[in-house]
């Protein structure tokens, strides 16, 4: 998403480069905001809820931004992508180090710098994916660099890359987390209580 503002600015919404800086304000502080209350919630009803709620309101917010053409209007749609985003960002290690906790206990062994590596890995593979994410959608949209402006197809691809496959990946997230993920606040509870005992 935050790589294909550039090109959503000038060939989409056409309005003035300085503007890009506007929503990327908007949309960070609406992230940053938003950790205190996503705290509140992950404390209240556990990291799995504050997640699921983050990523399928990202995936949601995503897709209605998409839709939207008017500038000042656009804005509130960054910052609920952002606020809901913030979920992600403040929970992400919090979560992981639930998942740790679990596996401890199945194993017995701490070998956390393993899955640190596999998180780092998966984090980094979010760059291949942009590239070629941008090396299909473009091309088949017509999208020409050189241009000052670009055809219907074409801004409707960046609109693609830029909304709809991120929303993708986070529908991908809530369902993983929602189907998949079933340390609860109880079960996290539960595992710590073992961890005391195990003295690990």
């Amino acid at each position: 998403m935050l790589a294909s503002i550039p090109y959503w600015v000038q060939y989409v919404m056409k309005i003035d480069p300085m503007y890009e800086m506007v929503i990327l304000i908007a949309f960070l502080l609406a992230s940053v905001i938003s950790a205190p209350f996503w705290i509140y919630i992950a404390r209240k009803y556990g990291n799995r809820v504050g997640y699921i709620c983050g990523t399928g309101g990202t995936a949601t917010f995503l897709i209605l931004t998409l839709f939207i053409r008017n500038f000042p209007l656009v804005i509130f749609g960054f910052v609920l992508i952002g606020f809901s985003m913030g979920a992600t960002w403040s929970l992400i290690y919090a979560t992981f180090s639930d998942v740790i906790d679990e596996i401890v206990i199945k194993t017995g062994k701490r070998e956390e710098g393993i899955y640190y590596g596999f998180r780092t890995f998966i984090g980094r593979f979010s760059i291949v994916i942009q590239a070629i994410t941008f090396g299909i959608i473009h091309p088949l949209t017509l999208f020409d660099p050189k241009a000052t402006s670009q055809p219907i197809q074409a801004q409707w691809g960046i609109n693609i890359g830029m909304f709809a496959v991120p929303a993708i990946f986070y529908f991908i997230g809530f369902v993983f987390m929602w189907k998949i993920y079933d340390l609860k606040s109880q079960k996290v509870l539960i595992n710590k209580q073992k961890l005391n005992k195990l003295n690990l």
